[in-house]
């Protein structure tokens, strides 16, 4: 019997059209599968012109894709075939109508026999001479069979993942701090990332082979929040959004090489992912006004064709989403973290009947990315195990369904993408620098730097300053002094303790800590002892204590309501009505300011209400109209709001509202790093805010052991 194989040689290259490989001196040339399908039709064409048209239809048929994924894939070819544009030895440009393939091509066939399968009739005795060598052979086969059976049920998935397999290497690849994402080319020559400057963000493509840097978006005030490469390389897929103009961001497609971006669709999450044939899209989706469930939605690349996968159940939503390597299911990041405890695990969707399954027993905090692994033999992700904890990388196997962490540095690990083979991974990290300001409330534009803090602060009545730090290596509550004198640390526990809130009396401090496995609020002497469990349901940030210091106010961790709760613990109240979010007491506690939606506009409202009753008493247009909700809200006095809000490619701009004034008067700058938390001193005469940045950048990593 006879086999017949096809090749095309030309130089030093031979192409198997049997195997769709390429070669070169018989050792293997990494291409794409459309690399070989664009090769293939020039060299079947070779010495004529072959038009841009006639390429496109051979090697995508009907599917629409943009002229330049065609020049993507011969830019790939001559860096595989190690051909040059202007000087070429195999593929030739004729500008504005094609390529022409223009080595000597030829075409070869070999035969190769087959040897029949011959089935002969078993012996009248057994044939002993010799079968000790053949009874040694087998055994010596069973036993690697065994062995090697046992490795890859021990660990499938590192037999797919060769960075699995390497030796610890991680090497920075960005030094700005302003690389948020980042994503590296299935065939690991290319890195897309956004960058950050003068608040303005762009997307930038990088040659990891000549470290070349060329700008394919440029710079604008809408800020991207996912990144994937299409399976062929050829297509980068984001998501982005206009704060101003929008709630979330919507999808978009570009040619690697640069173009104009296409929507694909809206209302989506960062979180995209492409089928393997790249013809259908991946996305999470947040229904208008909704944040207590979400979907996990498919569309066409080409914008058609959306639908529903699976609805999440209330207060549990999706989190970061990857379809598998065969399509079929989606593994997703599943629960909330809202309380600070460890709600959230993995599971897997089928993409045409919606089940779901667990994936693991295992719970975290946080879940931040996940990626599949090659033939779906397992997953990397990062993830936090504990709220208080480094968000590490990890290795989920999936047939023991079983996870291991495979960092233990002091970096948190944010977003993941691997190269087809999964022998690299470029991983972002983040990390906070935020410090404490403090000005006279006349000039709020210079400030001085009076400590580190983190998140929430609060003054106490004699003027000090309560506040969040993990200067001493952990997040603990501490007491200093507004000139900066007299620093001395309240908490100690291993835990985090955070968003802490001064009594009137100032005999107490409330905060936040998870220290009991949720993040729960306490109370402690103002000397830090006699510290105290308050609520025990879902927890939340402490807002406001009565002048009488009886009851205390706070914001529910999982359904965002306004609730309170007496000083010494016991039942809860919620509020019914909807006060919205960043909700701030006047200092007497009469009134309660927030930040609501309209509903018919989408727009953000400031809205004043009467705290004993509900009733609205005035409602606001910010200074600028705005979908956006990054904004800091606070009293001034009783008559007199004060807010801030995220201007991307300015200053932003501290604006008083009077009450009794339809609009709002800038009352100074505030410099351009982000806000996190903003106070008037209780005499008014000075301003506090804490800002800073959050510092992100890009590793290559090519292996974890």
């Amino acid at each position: 019997m006879l086999e017949i194989k096809h090749f095309y040689e030309f130089a030093e290259f031979r192409l198997d059209l049997k195997n769709k490989s390429l070669t070169r001196h018989n050792s293997p040339v990494q291409i794409t599968r459309k690399m070989f399908e664009t090769l293939l039709v020039l060299v079947e064409n070779a010495d004529r012109l072959v038009e841009k048209d006639e390429l496109m239809r051979k090697i995508w048929h009907d599917r629409f894709v943009e002229e330049t994924n065609l020049t993507f894939n011969i830019k790939m070819l001559r860096k595989a075939l190690g051909d040059r544009a202007g000087e070429p030895r195999f593929i030739e440009t004729v500008p504005r109508r094609g390529y022409r393939f223009i080595a000597e091509v030829r075409e070869v066939f070999e035969e190769k026999k087959i040897p029949p399968i011959v089935v002969s009739p078993a012996p009248e005795k057994p044939i002993l001479r010799h079968s000790y060598r053949f009874g040694a052979i087998l055994a010596i086969l069973l036993t690697s069979s065994i062995v090697l059976a046992w490795i890859w049920k021990i660990n499938p998935s590192e037999a797919h993942a060769p960075v699995l397999n390497a030796q610890f290497e991680a090497a920075k690849i960005s030094e700005t701090g302003r690389v948020q994402n980042a994503v590296i080319s299935p065939s690991g020559e290319l890195i897309a990332y956004s960058n950050q400057v003068n608040g303005l963000q762009s997307l930038w493509l990088r040659d990891l082979e000549t470290s070349n840097n060329i700008q394919i978006v440029p710079p604008s005030e809408e800020k991207y929040y996912g990144l994937a490469f299409s399976n062929d390389g050829a297509t980068l897929f984001f998501t982005r959004k206009n704060g101003a103009v929008s709630e979330q961001p919507s999808i978009y497609r570009i040619p690697v090489f640069g173009g104009v971006p296409v929507k694909i669709a809206d209302e989506a999450q960062g979180w995209i992912s492409l089928s393997p044939d790249d013809k259908t899209l991946l996305f999470v989706r947040y229904e208008p006004g909704v944040k207590d469930f979400n979907k996990l939605m498919m569309v066409e690349t080409d914008g058609r064709g959306e639908r529903e996968i699976k609805t999440s159940e209330r207060q549990r939503v999706f989190w970061s989403s990857a379809l598998a390597p065969d399509g079929r299911t989606v593994a997703s990041a599943y629960g909330h973290s809202m309380n600070g405890g460890q709600e959230m695990g993995l599971v897997e969707t089928d993409v045409e009947t919606g089940a779901m399954t667990e994936m693991t027993a295992e719970k975290f905090f946080h879940v931040k990315d996940l990626k599949w692994l090659p033939n779906k033999s397992g997953l990397l992700f990062t993830a936090k195990k504990k709220i208080n904890e480094k968000c590490r990388i990890w290795k989920l196997d999936y047939r023991q369904r079983t996870v291991a962490a495979l960092t233990s540095d002091a970096i948190d690990y944010d977003n993941l993408s691997l190269t087809a083979r999964a022998d690299r991974v470029v991983a972002t990290t983040y990390a906070a620098d935020f410090h404490l300001y403090l000005k006279d409330a006349a000039n709020p534009k210079n400030f001085n730097a009076v400590t580190q803090a983190r998140d929430k602060f609060g003054f106490a009545p004699d003027n000090r300053i309560v506040y969040a730090s993990d200067t001493a290596g952990n997040e603990d509550i501490w007491v200093i002094d507004a000139d900066g004198t007299n620093q001395r640390q309240l908490t100690t526990d291993r835990n985090l303790d955070f968003s802490p809130l001064v009594a009137p009396d100032t005999r107490f401090i409330y905060f936040t800590s998870n220290r009991s496995g949720e993040s729960q609020i306490w109370r402690m002497d103002a000397d830090g002892s006699n510290q105290t469990q308050i609520t025990r349901r879902a927890g939340g940030y402490p807002r406001f204590v009565t002048k009488d210091g009886g009851w205390l106010y706070f914001q529910d961790f999982v359904s965002e309501k306004l609730t309170k709760i007496s000083t010494d613990g016991g039942a809860e109240r919620v509020y019914d009505e909807d006060y919205g979010f960043l909700q701030a007491f006047s200092p007497d506690g009469s009134k309660l300011a927030f930040l609501i939606r309209n509903p018919q506009t989408g727009l953000v409202e400031i809205r004043v209400a009467m705290l004993e009753t509900g009733k609205v008493i005035k409602t606001f247009a910010p200074a600028a109209q705005t979908k956006s909700t990054s904004f800091l809200l606070c009293w001034r006095d009783e008559s007199t709001l004060v807010y801030s809000l995220d201007e991307p490619i300015a200053e932003d701009t501290l604006w008083e509202q009077n009450l009794d004034r339809p609009k709002p008067e800038p009352a100074g700058e505030l410099g351009r790093e982000r806000i996190v938390d903003l106070q008037y001193s209780p005499d008014g005469r000075n301003l506090a805010l804490i800002r800073g940045t959050w510092q992100h950048d890009a590793y290559l990593i090519r292996g974890f052991k």
